[in-house]
């Protein structure tokens, strides 16, 4: 599970900010809002938030927290697949300020991956990665695995410390634009951790439905899977009061329809509502998460969905029965109705907010020392939180 993210100078984000997943255990505020981790080697118990979400206006930079994730994601699942002088595609640094358009952006993941706590961190500029360090934690605190730094056209100098990276670490090197992991974990060394913890990224990170595809498809022809897609869609008051495949007539293929109240009348998926599409091909999506323990990243969540549903998916990510494998969501939203102190706890619950120079600056509710039981949706519309729009109607 991810404990925590941070990223500074990408985009808006000039200054560093964290996303911090990481619950404080002795808060029991819907205490099934967080799934615990056992880290053998700290002989600790981490509890990880399984819902984060992050309101603000727009072009606060909420996207962009967001787009920092899938760009360290996709910059360690392809860097290895870079030539010599190719351009680091993923550098996209804050352009309003003169000094921050050729620094460097750096990111750092902490994360729990087989009862082990792991951070891996990068810094990188348009044709280079300068700093690359994993390590591990145990009851002495941090021990590195590797570290990498490459200021200069110089060979790539990793260090790699041997006892800890078993198999044949030596014969892995990369270019300057490479990052260490991503070849390494491709490469023929066999090194065990390092191997898990790149197919932990590329297997666990989901940020289209796209990747999906061919799992989802079995909701649809499974009846076991189906029966729980039925059981959703007629559970959200959308008017379906039951959902059965048939073949067409035309195609001779199987297609869903869809029946109204007491009605025998049938409607093709093509005749239902935008709503009543977008949740039939959504929630397979949303269950296949659930069902393996990935985590998804999505900007807007409320799109083409009602609030009421999307706190209903919410909610999914909050039950343990359901949840039993620790899936997380990052979501980002407008829907003020969201806020509610009766689902979400004060740590799960992030702003945006742009200044005066026009950079991002991130913040938790928790930080405002605000008692659980505040109506978040109110403090938040009168002001009390920030991160509003500033509208000025009479200009």
């Amino acid at each position: 599970m991810i404990i925590s993210f941070s990223v500074k100078n990408y985009k808006s984000i000039c200054e560093r900010a964290t996303l911090n997943w990481e619950a404080n255990l002795k808060d029991c505020t819907f205490a099934t809002n967080i799934a615990k981790e056992f880290v053998a080697d700290e002989e600790n118990e981490i509890g990880c938030l399984t819902t984060l979400g992050i309101w603000g206006a727009n072009a606060s930079g909420k996207s962009n927290m967001i787009q920092a994730i899938a760009d360290f994601h996709t910059l360690i699942i392809n860097s290895n697949h870079y030539d010599i002088g190719d351009q680091i595609s993923e550098y996209k640094p804050f352009r309003l300020s003169e000094e921050n358009k050729t620094s460097p952006i750096e990111f750092e993941i902490e994360f729990i991956l087989k009862k082990v706590r792991y951070q891996y961190s990068i810094e990188f500029q348009q044709d280079r990665i300068l700093k690359e360090m994993l390590y591990k934690y145990g009851k002495r605190g941090k021990t590195y695995l590797f570290k990498r730094e490459n200021p200069t056209d110089a060979n790539v100098a990793v260090k790699r410390n041997q006892a800890l990276l078993r198999g044949r670490i030596s014969i892995v090197s990369c270019l300057k634009n490479q990052l260490f992991l991503s070849c390494a974990a491709n490469s023929s060394a066999g090194i065990g951790c390092i191997v898990d913890i790149y197919q932990y990224f590329n297997e666990r990170g989901i940020f289209d439905s796209a990747k999906l595809k061919h799992e989802i498809e079995r909701y649809y022809d499974n009846p076991f899977y189906f029966h729980r897609l039925e059981a959703f869609i007629t559970s959200i008051d959308i008017g379906v009061t039951k959902v059965e495949m048939q073949e067409d007539k035309i195609s001779s293929k199987k297609i869903p329809v869809f029946y109204h109240s007491n009605s025998s009348e049938l409607f093709k998926l093509n005749e239902e509502s935008e709503g009543t599409q977008c949740v039939y091909k959504l929630i397979p999506f949303y269950l296949q998460i659930l069902e393996k323990g990935y985590w998804y990243f999505i900007d807007e969540i409320e799109s083409h969905l009602h609030p009421a549903v999307v706190a209903l998916l919410i909610r999914l990510f909050h039950d343990p029965e359901v949840n039993k494998k620790g899936a997380q969501l990052l979501f980002t939203t407008h829907a003020l109705s969201l806020l509610d102190n009766e689902t979400m706890r004060r740590d799960q619950i992030c702003f945006t907010q742009k200044n005066s120079a026009g950079k991002t600056e991130l913040y938790a509710l928790d930080e405002f020392k605000v008692r659980k039981e505040v109506d978040f949706f109110r403090w938040y519309q009168d002001g009390r939180f920030d991160a509003l729009p500033d509208l000025q109607y009479d200009e």
